[in-house]
């Protein structure tokens, strides 16, 4: 019985992203992981003033935006305290 090539694609690309986030870690000094996190705590905040003031419906583009930024920050600084 063969492996299913899309979960071959999907191991090989959870094993890359693995690999590459072991290196920014060890690579990266917590001074510079701490932007990504402190953004993860701010960025919330943004999309809060910006669906308060109505500016979200306008620009759906932009709630995306701010949606994936806070979520790449969270995954590049989850890792700062330590």
């Amino acid at each position: 019985m063969t492996p299913d090539p899309a979960s071959l694609t999907r191991e090989h690309l959870q094993r890359s992203l693995t690999g590459l986030l072991s290196r920014y870690y060890g690579l990266t000094p917590a001074k510079v992981r701490a932007v990504p996190f402190w953004l993860t705590v701010l960025l919330p905040w943004a999309v809060l003033l910006l669906t308060v003031t109505g500016t979200i419906s306008e620009r759906p583009a932009l709630l995306a935006g701010l949606v994936g930024a806070t979520l790449l920050c969270a995954v590049l600084g989850r890792r700062y305290p330590q």
